[in-house]
């Protein structure tokens, strides 16, 4: 094992010094410090992928571990799908919230939620799997709360493989509490199929969100934006002036997604998103080897774009302004290739984005992106001004 490490690291470390163009294309004009900081974090992601490869997603890649309903995929290649309301159904109401006080900090406190997922699946189909998931059936959330109350908040969300939300590393990861510093509580939601939503049978945490299951994949996707959109509404209807949505990597696909079916959402933020599912799958290091069941069987790209197609946000047009929208995207990233961010940013007319010289692990160049995200939090928090005169 050791020994495949140091393979993968050292062709890692040759693809950098060998190849000057690692990273073929550029969004934005580059210095010779961003050509170099970007093919670093090309070559760690191919580094990372490979490792990933080898330790998790093969386990889940293999067929015998995939239950496909190969009949039920063209389910979702039916042309009603192409308004995403017949998708993405109006959620009802969270009527059985439970609270438990988690943390207490000097200026907020942190309480652990859970309450019944609402999603239903779309394919009936798709109950013959779900009924055996009954672990994901119910949704867990962290509240941070200030203690002297607020008037904006946003619902989070982590990327894939992310594991239990009470780690302290994973709060740590999605930078939770910075958007809580800057005056917003945060509620911060277990993607479906990870942590403790993750069935028995999972090889690892979101092992049964994006892999060879096409059908499982759409629909853990209309599950994630139906608990999304349940904490948006359970959050407006605590009186929060504003509410938006924040995440990275499948958070960032999954906030993108939201953003289409949400009119009643105020802002998103998306990180290093992906935003068409048939195009990642030919594209990624790592996306294409746990979907691999898609074309062994049998689903050609064209078809796959037809499946794919009411989960994939480039379809859309967002729900809310433009100008509420802010993508931050890697050049260098290898996990979720520029032309993902590109396909949604181009479809939705060019809302702000901004390219920072790293990649999905790499995020070099952080500090200027986080102070493009602060002025974007700062406007938005602006407008509880402008409301209050």
């Amino acid at each position: 094992m050791n020994s495949k490490i140091m393979k993968m690291g050292l062709a890692s470390l040759v693809l950098l010094l060998t190849s000057q163009c690692a990273v073929q294309f550029y969004p934005r004009k580059v210095t010779r410090s961003d050509k170099f900081k970007s093919n670093l974090a090309y070559s760690i992601d191919t580094f990372a992928a490979a490792l990933l490869r080898d330790t998790l997603a093969h386990k889940a890649k293999k067929p015998e571990n995939q239950k496909l309903l190969l009949d039920s995929y063209m389910f979702y290649a039916d042309p009603r799908f192409h308004d995403p309301k017949n998708f993405y159904p109006e959620p009802g109401t969270i009527s059985d919230m439970k609270m438990e006080l988690f943390k207490d900090e000097k200026d907020y406190q942190i309480f652990y939620c859970q309450w019944a997922s609402l999603y239903k699946p779309v394919n009936p189909d798709f109950w013959k799997l779900y009924n055996n998931y009954q672990e994901d059936w119910k949704v867990y959330a962290l509240y941070f709360k200030h203690k002297k109350p607020v008037k904006a908040a946003m619902v989070m969300t982590h990327g894939w493989t992310g594991g239990d939300i009470r780690n302290l590393l994973q709060q740590r990861t999605n930078r939770v509490t910075r958007p809580v510093e800057l005056g917003f509580d945060v509620l911060l939601i277990q993607q479906p199929y990870h942590g403790p939503r993750a069935p028995k049978g999972s090889f690892f945490s979101g092992s049964m969100f994006i892999s060879s299951e096409v059908s499982r994949l759409n629909e853990a996707m209309c599950q994630a934006v139906t608990d999304m959109r349940s904490g948006i509404r359970w959050l407006k209807s605590r009186e929060y002036q504003i509410v938006g949505m924040y995440g990275g990597s499948l958070g960032g696909v999954v906030t993108l997604a939201t953003a289409v079916a949400e009119p009643k959402l105020d802002f998103a933020v998306a990180w290093v998103p992906p935003s068409s599912w048939a195009e990642l799958t030919s594209n990624s290091q790592l996306v294409p080897y746990v979907v691999q069941g898609v074309w062994d069987a049998g689903i050609g790209f064209e078809t796959a774009r037809e499946i794919f197609y009411p989960t994939s946000p480039a379809n859309f047009k967002p729900a809310i302004a433009k100008e509420d929208i802010l993508l931050i995207a890697g050049m260098g990233d290898n996990f979720v290739p520029v032309n993902q961010p590109i396909l949604v940013w181009e479809s939705w007319g060019k809302p702000p984005i901004h390219w920072f010289p790293g990649g999905h692990v790499m995020n070099y160049g952080i500090k200027d992106a986080l102070k493009v995200e602060d002025e974007f939090f700062a406007r938005q928090l602006a407008k509880l001004d402008k409301a209050a005169r």
